[in-house]
């Protein structure tokens, strides 16, 4: 990942995630303006891929939530003025590609408002200590990994990290996790978590959970109470109709590189 390496260690000045919007159908009646969560990057193509803050199914008027679909709402624009619209359903959704739930526009001509800032790389024995003393503010993440014979560069607020909260150092070690992060596989975008474990000298595989569509039964378990069996069997007959949309396929890197970061005042 010598190239991939290069890159990242000389990238200082970087997208605010704090300040950075996309204006959505700007030139139509529903102009919406979104945050952006977080970044894809596929290195080879240079093509950027901005996740948006979530939404639920909305109506604009009086009674928002009257809208009849009780979908969640993921929007990804890249760079080169393509759109995705992914809609999640938890049930009852039988194909995650089909135009209604994987809705793909070319030419979306979405205003796409970035602001940079600069940052600093920060260690691990650095913000162990910071977390311990309770002085560490916002931080930030890239992973570096390549799949599928690409590179990629993912950044992300770091908002939800494991820590040894002992004031000893006997063990000390930081895991980092954050949804929502895109994830390009197969040329197809999904919505996924990302996760990784860290110690001194130890860390684990670079890990995501992609929301997939799976038959209903792969999420009951074991019981050996016969009533509990038998919604089992009548549920594993009919899952080839019931599907649920959840974060199961879990995907492993064991070659990739984390970095943290803080803003430079």
């Amino acid at each position: 990942m010598g190239i991939l390496e290069n890159y990242i260690n000389i990238v200082m000045n970087f997208i605010d995630l704090n300040n950075s919007y996309i204006y959505l159908n700007p030139n139509e009646n529903n102009c919406w303006r979104v945050a952006i969560k977080s970044i894809l990057l596929d290195v080879k193509e240079n093509t950027y891929y901005y996740l948006t803050k979530e939404c639920r199914a909305e109506l604009v008027g009086v009674k928002p939530f009257d809208h009849p679909a009780k979908s969640e709402l993921c929007v990804v624009v890249d760079s080169n003025n393509n759109r995705w619209n992914i809609r999640d359903i938890p049930v009852f959704k039988f194909n995650e590609f089909g135009s209604h739930y994987y809705k793909f526009r070319k030419d979306a001509k979405d205003e796409i408002l970035i602001k940079n800032c600069d940052y600093k790389i920060i260690d691990f024995n650095n913000i162990n200590k910071r977390l311990k003393q309770r002085n560490l503010e916002s931080l930030y993440t890239k992973f570096s990994y390549e799949y599928q014979n690409k590179e990629f560069i993912i950044f992300n607020k770091a908002e939800y990290l494991n820590f040894d909260g002992k004031k000893n150092k006997e063990r000390e070690y930081l895991q980092t996790i954050y949804g929502y992060v895109p994830f390009l596989k197969d040329n197809k975008i999904f919505i996924s978590y990302v996760v990784r474990y860290l110690e001194k000298d130890k860390q684990g595989d670079l890990e995501f959970r992609l929301r997939t569509n799976q038959k209903i039964n792969r999420y009951l378990p074991l019981s050996n109470n016969f009533i509990k069996r038998i919604i089992k069997k009548i549920l594993f007959f009919s899952s080839p109709l019931i599907k649920i949309s959840e974060f199961y396929e879990k995907i492993n890197i064991d070659k990739s590189k984390i970095e943290f970061y803080e803003k430079i005042n």
